[in-house]
This record gives C-alpha cells, sequence and structure tokens, in this order.
C-alpha cells in the first residue's frame, strides 16, 4: 500500500520525499481555475504542480467546486440549479478537457468530486445518486479523450455515511464500472468515548464494508482510501472532548501510530488496498487549543515536529521500496 500526502500543498509534497512516498493529492477546484465563464486563471495551480513535478511525485487529483473549505452557493455560474446544482454539462466538459491537458504530465489520476454520498459536499447527489453517475460519465469521456492514458477515480465513498442501497444504485449492478478505473473510499476515525477507539472495535464493521465493495466489483479492482484521517489530543480522558456537534477530538499521538500500523497491516494483507491519502500533512492547532477533529489530523504537530505515526508511514514505505526492488531483480534486465 502507498501512501500519499494531501494538504496543505505544497508543502505537503516537499514533505513527501522524507518518508519515501511517491505520490501525491490535490485538490483541484473548478471555482479558482475558472472563476468566470471565459476566464481560465493557473496561477495558483501551476506553482503547486510544479513543486509536486520537482519532488518526484506523481498526483491524483479530485476535482471540485471548491475553494478552500468554502463552495460556491446555489446560483454560481457553474450550477445549471434547475437539476439539484448539477453542474452545467457543457462548461463541465470543457473545464475538464482543459485541465487535464494541461497537468497530463504530472496529474495521472483523476478523483471525480469528493464523497457524492456527503450531505455537505454533495446535494446535488446526496438524495439522488443517478445524478452523480451521470455527472461521472460525463467527466470520464472527458478525461479519457483528453488523456488516454489516464485513470478515472470514483469520488470516495464516504464510510462514515454509508448506506449499502445508495452504492448499489450508484454501481448499477456494474453498469457504473466502464467509467472508473478505481473504487475509493474515504474514512474518519469519530467516536464520543475512548472505549469506542480501539482499531479492534473498527476491524470486522470494515471488513465488512470491504466485503460488500467486492461483491460489487470485478475479482481484483482496484480500491484506494483516497482521505483518511485519525485525529490526537493529548488528554487521554475516557469521555473525549467534543465540539458543539459531538465530534472526537481525538487520540494520544502512541495511540494513533498504533491504530495506523494496525489498520495498515490488515488494509495490505486482507482488503488489498492499493493508495492510503493521508489528508492533512500538520495539525493547524494545539491540542488545547483544537475545537474540532480536523485541527489534529497531521503527522507533523503544529510546531511540524513528527508525531510517532510519521515514522510507522516511513517504515510502510520503506517495505513497499524493498518489494519494488525485489521484483526488479526478480524479473531482471
Amino acid at each position: 500500500m502507498e501512501i500519499a500526502l494531501c494538504h496543505p500543498a505544497p508543502d505537503a509534497f516537499r514533505y513527501a520525499p522524507l518518508l519515501g512516498c511517491r505520490l501525491g493529492y490535490l485538490d483541484i477546484s473548478w471555482a479558482i481555475i475558472q472563476p468566470e465563464p471565459d476566464v481560465f486563471d493557473f496561477s495558483y495551480y501551476d506553482p503547486i504542480v510544479a513543486e509536486a513535478a520537482q519532488s518526484g511525485l506523481t498526483l491524483t487529483a479530485m476535482v471540485s467546486s471548491q475553494r478552500g473549505i468554502r463552495y460556491f452557493p446555489d446560483g454560481h455560474w457553474i450550477w445549471e440549479n434547475s437539476r439539484g446544482m448539477m453542474p452545467d454539462p457543457a462548461a463541465w466538459s470543457r473545464f475538464l478537457a482543459v485541465v487535464v491537458e494541461r497537468y497530463r504530465q504530472v496529474i495521472r489520476f483523476w478523483e471525480v468530486w469528493s464523497e457524492p454520498n456527503c450531505l455537505d459536499c454533495n446535494p446535488m447527489s446526496y438524495y439522488d445518486p443517478l445524478l452523480y453517475r451521470e455527472f461521472l460519465a460525463l467527466a470520464s469521456r472527458t478525461i479519457r479523450g483528453a488523456d488516454p492514458t489516464a485513470k478515472v477515480v470514483l469520488g470516495g465513498i464516504w464510510l462514515n455515511h454509508l448506506l449499502q442501497d445508495y452504492v448499489e444504485a450508484l454501481l448499477a449492478g456494474g453498469e457504473a464500472l466502464q467509467y472508473f478505473d478505481i473504487l475509493s473510499w474515504h474514512f474518519f476515525l469519530l467516536a464520543g468515548h475512548r472505549k469506542h477507539l480501539s482499531f479492534a472495535v473498527w476491524k470486522d464493521p470494515l471488513s465488512r464494508l470491504m466485503d460488500f465493495f467486492r461483491k460489487q466489483l470485478p475479482q481484483d479492482y482496484p480500491i484506494w482510501i483516497t482521505e483518511f484521517g485519525l485525529p490526537t489530543t493529548a488528554d487521554p480522558a475516557d469521555l473525549l472532548h467534543t465540539s458543539t456537534l459531538g465530534e472526537i477530538l481525538g487520540l494520544t499521538e502512541e495511540e494513533q501510530a498504533d491504530w495506523f500500523s494496525q489498520f495498515a497491516e490488515i488494509a495490505e494483507r486482507e482488503w488489498d488496498i492499493g493508495v492510503l491519502v493521508w489528508l492533512m500533512l500538520a495539525d493547524t492547532e494545539t491540542s488545547a487549543e483544537a475545537e474540532h477533529f480536523s485541527s489534529n489530523l497531521g503527522l507533523l504537530r503544529a510546531d511540524r515536529t513528527e508525531k510517532p505515526v510519521a515514522a510507522r508511514i516511513a517504515q510502510l514505505q520503506a517495505r513497499q521500496r524493498a518489494r519494488r526492488t525485489g521484483k526488479e531483480i526478480a524479473q531482471g534486465p
């Protein structure tokens, strides 16, 4: 299993080689690149993609309408609002064709939107997976038309709010497989009490979900985890600190490292996960200041010193390098 680093770019891309990572993950905001219908502005993304290339990384890009954590509201020009916030098809195709052609040398994988089953991320498809499937089909044709060697990644299914009926309707008995090459899912450790935090509690439910996904897919179909997060806190109290939404602030740093190691072992050995994207390079706040789990998802602390999990990731990547080298030697010149 390969590890890819994500936010914030390009800092994460500069750090990735220190851990032995060969992959990066980049959010591509439609609204940043095309703020107006006839304006394409690459001044924000060109340096970031160049930094990834300089670091020797291959990128996966998740294309969306995000700008930071803000979404453009109903009424923005990119939406065809008569169709439940479905993007205008002609504009969507034009945008993708231009962007894929520009970055095809570095971005080899294209994830189409994020979490179609999440209301906050995708009101267009939360209630109707067929809208997302139509959106995905159009994106797939455009991406492959602009770069026949590119791979299309299904917008990560958010496991924290997964209804199996939703996935079954989205995949339509295998019909939708023609539109993507890799299935992906997202997972963040959320619990309100320490007894619900251990990996042992999560292993069987996650394994059942993986079995469910495998039943929907052909044998050996690639599955990635394109957003992953284990929040930390300095407080090991039984009842964890919560925000108003009831989301935890996290594990201790040692628990985070152990949780990841156990998860990575099962993800490789039993689930055959090809890539895991560690969402945040560094914490955005100290544990004392944090009020939401997303503040402490980093493999680095807010002062940029390494948490124990950074060494675990480096060890995993070193094993990957050894396996690749072994295969190259076995295959010969």
